[in-house]
């Protein structure tokens, strides 16, 4: 299934692997990796970091929209080469977003923060989820739709005329140059398994990170921490996410306090999924309270 922008909580959790390896800082700076990039970059990007970028807090155009794309010109390459053409066109060219809010959530932002990984270890985006999720925590993954190698996996739907239409494998919709901030498919088991590597981290287990850099990722800033909304309070500390390209919906939530998570997918973003994914979600969590 696709995990649309749940795919983030899986970038900022190859950051903190890069960070515990001591490749790179929450605190490294942009253009302290990309310096030859100042000189054409708008100011009001100077000081921006790699938490800023995973936290939504450096201000970059959000890129949630198909017409915010249609406007970019054309960039040729591989997958990372787009990216890093993308991001080199959006510091140069647009302005940062600006108003009061505690964060701006953007797509953007992920594949810059994601350049930045690439820049600090050496290695593609793409080779770090392997070496993460496939090789280090032995999770089944694929990068783009689940059938668009795989006829037999399931195709999103998503409305055409007035009726529920599956999105063709061979479609040219395509999310390559914001991939780190939602592009990642798994089968809901393996999933499941990230998710509760999560949570063990939460309860103090130690795993492939270490507890407080779970914690970090969670609740290390308020509201939006690292790929993860938050609510930390005396009373409550939960972390959630719902990730959505319009034709999938998965939505995870936390409960850090009672030690449980609620995963959720469906091959459809309608109102009408929607609506009974949250009605599922409702039953849930009053079946355990």
């Amino acid at each position: 299934m696709h995990l649309g922008s749940n795919t983030k909580a899986i970038t900022g959790f190859i950051a903190a692997y890069l960070v515990e390896q001591r490749k790179i800082s929450w605190t490294a700076k942009l253009f302290a990796l990309f310096p030859e990039w100042k000189a054409v970059a708008n100011p009001d990007y100077y000081e921006i970091t790699l938490a800023d970028l995973l936290s939504h807090r450096a201000r970059i155009k959000p890129f949630t929209s198909g017409p915010e794309f249609q406007e970019l010109p054309k960039f040729a390459g591989t997958k990372s080469s787009q990216r890093k053409l993308f991001s080199y066109y959006l510091l140069g060219h647009e302005a940062i977003v600006e108003n009061n809010e505690a964060y701006n959530y953007s797509n953007a932002g992920y594949s810059i923060a994601a350049l930045m990984l690439e820049q600090a270890s050496g290695k593609t985006w793409e080779d770090l989820v392997e070496e993460v999720l496939g090789k280090k925590l032995h999770l089944k993954y694929k990068f783009g739709w689940p059938n668009r190698t795989d006829r037999n996996q399931p195709a999103g739907h998503w409305m055409e005329e007035k009726a529920l239409t599956p999105l063709d494998s061979n479609t040219t919709y395509n999310l390559n140059m914001i991939e780190p901030a939602g592009d990642i498919s798994m089968p809901l088991a393996d999933y499941v398994k990230f998710i509760q590597m999560n949570l063990a981290g939460l309860e103090g287990k130690p795993g492939l990170l270490k507890p407080q850099t779970i914690n970090y990722l969670h609740y290390g800033h308020p509201g939006y921490a690292i790929g993860w909304l938050n609510t930390n309070t005396v009373e409550k500390h939960s972390s959630e996410h719902a990730g959505s390209a319009g034709t999938f919906y998965c939505y995870t939530l936390i409960n850090k306090d009672k030690n449980l998570a609620y995963v959720i997918m469906a091959n459809s973003a309608t109102d009408k999924a929607l609506n009974s994914i949250f009605k599922l979600l409702d039953k849930m969590v009053r079946s355990v309270e």
